[in-house]
């Protein structure tokens, strides 16, 4: 019986914060199919023709052809980025191979939790001729998304056996071939949970862009929402509907690689 109430508590606070997430969606997702006049007549109340023509307004409106694309690119370079540089660091920290390995743990761990300071951050992006480059906002969010990243593959890491290493070190594997050909296949639901991390952490940024970015055309896709907002009013159906256009690709990719992700998250902090 004790158990049984745990249970049914465990499901009511999980209904209780799907109910927070699912309502809001689908209340952007009945805007996005309304007319201008029906939204002011009704904002709430159902849509009463499903039309398509709000999102091609906002795709043209916004220019997100373009913009899709920065998005695409950026998302794939950070990923590929992460998990590269994430797996050559995280590997060496929990295989003990270099002095102070616990310290470099903690100070990644540390970044977790520590808030990006923006004055010095866009100090070094000038000083270093970054600010306004593909390159300099790639090596941002790169940078942002690594410590995350290397907690989670030395947690998985250490989960593999040592006989693995010293087996293919006998068999004359050297260290790249080890990492990449051996390692990284063993990885696959560590590097699925952190690609799906960084890619929605890259894909959904709104604000560095225009820190970052001048030039509009460097923009990802998120920058395009701010077209929507006007001095004198906001057009809220065409909003909702570039909401629900920007989100749809990380939606279906978390929905093929979310059993990686919790496998991935499970091994990281268990075994870490």
């Amino acid at each position: 019986m004790n158990k049984m109430s745990q249970r049914l508590g465990a499901h009511s606070v999980l209904l209780l914060m799907s109910l927070f997430i699912i309502v809001p969606l689908m209340f952007i997702v009945n805007i996005a199919f309304k007319e201008s006049r029906e939204y002011v007549r009704d904002p709430i109340g159902l849509a009463q023709q499903f039309e398509l023509t709000n999102f091609i307004d906002a795709w043209e409106r916004a220019n997100m052809q373009q913009l899709f694309l920065n998005s695409v690119i950026y998302t794939a370079i950070v990923c590929a980025c992460t998990v590269i540089i994430g797996i050559l660091v995280a590997y060496p920290i929990s295989r003990r191979h270099i002095r102070y390995h616990r310290m470099l743990y903690v100070v990644f761990t540390a970044g977790l939790f520590l808030p990006l300071s923006l004055v010095p951050t866009v100090f070094l992006m000038d000083y270093l001729q970054l600010m306004n480059t593909r390159i300099g906002y790639i090596m941002l969010k790169t940078a942002l998304s690594l410590p995350l990243a290397i907690v989670i593959f030395v947690g998985f890491i250490r989960s593999v056996p040592r006989d693995l290493d010293e087996a293919a070190s006998v068999d004359g594997c050297g260290y790249f071939r080890f990492v990449f050909a051996i390692l990284m296949p063993l990885m696959a639901p560590a590097i699925a949970t952190v690609v799906t991390l960084s890619a929605i952490n890259t894909w959904n940024d709104f604000v560095n862009p225009f820190l970052y970015l001048s030039d509009p055309s460097k923009r990802p896709v998120t920058s395009g929402l701010y077209v929507f907002f006007g001095q004198y009013g906001n057009e809220w159906t065409l909003l909702s509907a570039a909401i629900i256009i920007i989100a749809l690709p990380m939606i279906v990719m978390f929905i093929f690689l979310q059993r990686y992700i919790i496998s991935g998250i499970a091994s990281g902090a268990v075994k870490g």
